[in-house]
């Protein structure tokens, strides 16, 4: 997807940043689920590349709170 494409997932990212977020509340969180969400997270960022500073200080916050939540419950 070249960055002329962006305009397409734009209307799915505030659907991909809930489904994060369901995960970071979730209180099982395998490391599969951890590392596939990174995955993620960094595949919608590479997308992204402008304006990206908002939606990447939202995605490190959710990051942040999903690798707290996975340490507390080991």
């Amino acid at each position: 997807m070249c960055a002329a494409d962006v305009h397409l997932i734009m209307p799915h990212v505030p659907h991909i940043m809930a489904f994060i977020e369901q995960i970071a509340e979730d209180q099982e969180h395998p490391d599969a689920v951890v590392g596939a969400t990174c995955g993620l997270i960094g595949s919608v960022l590479s997308l992204m590349n402008t304006n990206v500073l908002a939606v990447a200080v939202h995605i490190f916050i959710q990051l942040t709170l999903l690798v707290v939540i996975v340490s507390e419950s080991q």
